[in-house]
């Protein structure tokens, strides 16, 4: 199974009330439209979002996750185009799974996420298994990492230990 991740951070817009999020990296142009796709998880894992539907609602949509593990909130409209802005806060991710890179077959997950503040929390993996690490200042069973963002995949039954000085989002996913 393959995970792509896009990551839109607020920290990154250069206007304090915030800028648009493409959901499709090659659409940067803020006048195309654009809709979630049910292949995908979206996730607003820090700060707030505001969504506006097409012809319908809007308003600033709230991070759900906590510092405990939480099931994915599939809380988006699918039948709708929206435009998404981003406030300097936010963390917002998009996951994309795959069987391979040839076909993109879509494949079904479920998945949690926790959010981790200077502290620790352990992961049981197995082979169905992954898991996403963003943030900075954070190690690995015990070895630090050089990235930003991680993905963690196990072959056997494993447990996983992630540990911050500073804040980290973990997304877990197994393939069903």
């Amino acid at each position: 199974m393959l995970v792509k991740v896009q990551l839109s951070r607020g920290q990154d817009c250069l206007l304090n009330a915030g800028c648009n999020i493409s959901l499709e990296p090659a659409n940067n142009s803020q006048s195309v439209s654009q809709q979630f796709k049910q292949a995908q998880k979206y996730y607003l894992l820090e700060g707030e979002l505001f969504v506006s539907y097409q012809g319908g609602s809007s308003g600033i949509v709230n991070t759900p996750y906590t510092s405990t593990w939480t099931p994915y909130v599939d809380s988006w409209d699918y039948t709708k185009d929206v435009l998404l802005s981003c406030l300097p806060s936010t963390l917002f991710a998009k996951l994309e799974f795959a069987v391979s890179s040839n076909n993109n077959t879509a494949i079904n997950v479920t998945t949690s996420t926790v959010k981790v503040e200077n502290s620790s929390i352990s992961a049981s993996m197995n082979s169905n298994s992954f898991l996403v690490v963003i943030g900075s200042d954070y190690t690995i069973d015990g070895v630090s990492a050089t990235r930003k963002v991680n993905t963690i995949s196990a072959n056997t039954n494993k447990n996983v230990v992630v540990s911050t000085s500073n804040s980290c989002s973990l997304i877990y996913i197994e393939q069903i």
